[in-house]
């Protein structure tokens, strides 16, 4: 188990619905670029059903980024017992952040605690998008691109194909709006968080899922997800059940407005279900 000082905690939470939030504690963890801000909108809408605390990546505020997936999940499965001791625990993730969750549901299972759900946003069953040599990926231009892309399709931004040349410089002109002491400020920011970018596409590079779990798995994808087969492949995994649902949008869309309250009501209409 990870084993941290009392000076480094294994990873920072965030309420993402504060004094609005009734109901129990989900944890949401971050996609692959490490921040929570994508789940701002779901949070919201699910005010009366949960209380909401995001998982953010070191390396976003504070601290290292951490590039192996094992260490990833003992942070945050540490992190989770601390803030809420004893279980049932809910999880759930987008995009990388579903594979996340599904392996802390496998660690909290390993240490004999209850798992009442974990929800797979879009999450790759194995990855859509692999480099042709990983170690070389680490600083390829494909990778920039790939980052750029993401950062892009989060913010509703069309990326264009002149940006291949320098993406990140693209993105620090188009934050900065062309005044250049916000653009270099823009990019120092941007070229840090590509480090965790990095650091979490090295994490998963190679995953695939090794075992199975106890928790129901809710399962929710795109109409245009990339990766449409996999929410099948995920359900095999689970010895209880999958809960399955398809929404309108592509793998950024879906958690905007005015899809997310498709997300939300997924979300809350399953629990409701399972108690009912």
């Amino acid at each position: 188990m990870y084993d941290h000082p009392n000076t480094a905690p294994p990873a920072r939470l965030v309420p993402l619905n504060g004094r609005d939030a009734d109901g129990p504690p989900l944890f949401l963890v971050h996609a692959v670029g490490g921040t929570v801000r994508a789940y701002n909108a779901l949070a919201k809408g699910l005010a009366d059903t949960y209380a909401v605390t995001g998982i953010e990546a070191f390396g976003i505020s504070d601290g290292e980024p951490v590039d192996k997936l094992t260490e990833i999940v003992e942070r945050y499965t540490a992190a989770v017992r601390a803030a809420q001791p004893e279980g049932p625990y809910r999880l759930a993730g987008w995009s990388m952040g579903g594979i996340v969750a599904f392996e802390m549901t496998r660690e909290l299972e390993r240490q004999g605690t209850e798992v009442e759900f974990t929800a797979l946003m879009d999450a790759p069953f194995e990855d859509p998008c692999p480099m042709p040599d990983v170690e070389a990926a680490t600083e390829s231009p494909e990778l920039r691109t790939h980052f750029a892309e993401d950062v892009a399709g989060t913010l509703g931004l069309d990326m264009p194909a002149s940006a291949d040349a320098d993406p990140l410089g693209w993105l620090a002109t188009t934050f900065g709006r062309g005044q250049a002491q916000y653009v270099d400020l823009a990019r120092e920011d941007l070229e840090r968080r590509f480090t965790v970018f990095r650091a979490h596409f090295h994490a998963v590079e190679q995953y695939r899922p090794s075992g199975m779990v106890d928790a129901e798995l809710w399962l929710l994808f795109p109409t245009d997800s990339i990766i449409p087969d996999h929410p099948a492949r995920w359900a095999e995994l689970t010895r209880t059940r999958a809960r399955h649902a398809v929404v309108e949008g592509d793998h950024h869309s879906f958690l905007k407005p005015p899809v997310v309250s498709q997300v939300a009501s997924f979300l809350s209409g399953s629990r409701s279900q399972r108690e009912g």
